[in-house]
């Protein structure tokens, strides 16, 4: 029965099934991203990585959410000492969970418009078949199918389009200012550790070897 719908609705009918492809493609793949790779950092491993900066050491945060990817560039890179480095790794992540949502969007604003588009083809269909004395029936009911079938397909294409889009682009935004907010919050705490570091560089040369400073007593001895 499915082919026959698919069937009647004609060339439309074919270009809004493959949307609804290419939309469930996206889902399953946005969904996959989220069960695997964008499962939330628990509070106490943001506090654990925060804290281990602060006592002067760099942790290694591991793992594939876009909270660890991000600490991990800022922490390959922080030696730059150039705060671009915060946008790049949020950027890298931004343009990770929000891959492919445009296309969900496109979709969900594509796919009513052909259904619309669908209903007005069917509709001349239905009134050719009108023409003359004696009206042609079949013509006129094909018209009709080719108008509610696309139609119904493309709004139940756009819907499950559309609540996908708004379900993913609202847990996107919301791990992007997680992972911005911990990214600052590292920032600092690299900041000051850079500090710390530099502070013990600078003394360094006023601290003579052991040996060199015996010498140098025995010399002010003679």
């Amino acid at each position: 029965m499915f082919a026959k719908y698919i069937s009647d609705a004609g060339p439309l009918g074919l270009v809004i099934i493959g949307l609804s492809v290419v939309a469930v493609a996206v889902v399953i793949e946005r969904a996959w991203f989220w069960f695997f790779r964008g499962r939330p950092v628990h509070a106490l491993q943001r506090n654990h990585w925060l804290k281990e900066l602060k006592l002067g050491s760099i942790p290694e945060p591991g793992g594939k959410s876009p909270e660890a990817r991000a600490l991990q560039y800022l922490f390959d890179h922080y030696h730059t000492g150039d705060d671009k480095i915060l946008d790049i790794a949020l950027s890298r992540e931004v343009r990770e969970t929000n891959r492919f949502l445009s296309l969900l969007d496109t979709v969900a604003a594509a796919a009513p418009m052909l259904g619309i588009l669908g209903t007005v083809i069917g509709i001349i269909q239905a009134f050719g078949g009108m023409k003359g004395d004696a009206p042609d029936t079949a013509v006129m009911v094909a018209g009709i199918s080719v108008a509610m079938l696309t139609t119904a397909m493309g709004l139940i294409v756009a819907l499950i389009s559309l609540v996908s889009f708004n379900l993913f682009s609202a847990r996107a935004h919301k791990r992007q200012i997680e992972t911005a907010e911990l990214l600052q919050e590292a920032w600092v705490a690299v900041s000051n550790l850079k500090e710390r570091e530099s502070e013990v560089d600078s003394r360094s040369p006023d601290l003579k070897p052991v040996g060199e400073a015996v010498e140098t007593d025995e010399q002010d001895g003679e």
